[in-house]
C-alpha cells in the first residue's frame, strides 16, 4: 500500500501559533491509513499461514505448475475459489478470513485515498485563506522570496 499525504505543501512551524499548526493537521486521514495498514499486516500474516499449509501440501499432490499458480494466487490476492480448487487441503477458514480481510483492506484502501483528498483540500483552502493576510505575505516574502513566488503561481 502506498500512501502520500500532504503532497503540495510543507510548512514550518517557526513562530505560528499553535492552534493554527493543529488546524493543518490531517487527523481522520491518520486513522484511515492506520486501520488499512493494521488490516494489511493482518492480511499478511493471514497469507503467510495459507503458504505455510500449501507448504506442508504433500508433494505427490500437486504438480509443480499448480503450486506455483497456488503461491502466486496467495501473493497476488487472487480468486479464493482458484485456491480452494486447487489445493482443497488449504482451510477453508483461513480462505474465507483471507477474502474477508481482503474486502475490507481495499475497501479501507479507497476510505484513506478520499479522506486524504478531502483533508488535502480543505487545508490547502485554509492555508490559501490564511496567506491573504498582508502581514503573512510579507513574512513569507521576507523569509523565502522564492516560496513566495511558489506561492503566488499556486493560488486558485
Amino acid at each position: 500500500m502506498s500512501i502520500e499525504l500532504a503532497p503540495a505543501f510543507i510548512l514550518r512551524g517557526t513562530g505560528l501559533p499553535f492552534e493554527l499548526m493543529e488546524s493543518l493537521s490531517t487527523p481522520e486521514s491518520v486513522r484511515s491509513a492506520e486501520r488499512a495498514l493494521r488490516l494489511e499486516a493482518r492480511l499478511r500474516e493471514l497469507e503467510r499461514q495459507l503458504l505455510e499449509e500449501l507448504a506442508r501440501t504433500p508433494k505427490d499432490r500437486l504438480s509443480r505448475g499448480e503450486r506455483r499458480r497456488a503461491k502466486q494466487a496467495i501473493k497476488h490476492r487472487r480468486s479464493e475459489k482458484l485456491l480452494a480448487e486447487t489445493v482443497p487441503e488449504l482451510h477453508p477458514r483461513l480462505l474465507l478470513e483471507r477474502s474477508r480481510l481482503l474486502s475490507e483492506f481495499c475497501a479501507a484502501e479507497a476510505e484513506v485515498q478520499l479522506m486524504v483528498e478531502a483533508e488535502h483540500r480543505s487545508i490547502s483552502e485554509r492555508l490559501f485563506d490564511l496567506v491573504r493576510d498582508p502581514k503573512i505575505e510579507e513574512a513569507i516574502w521576507l523569509s523565502s522570496p522564492q516560496a513566495f513566488d511558489g506561492l503566488q503561481r499556486m493560488r486558485p
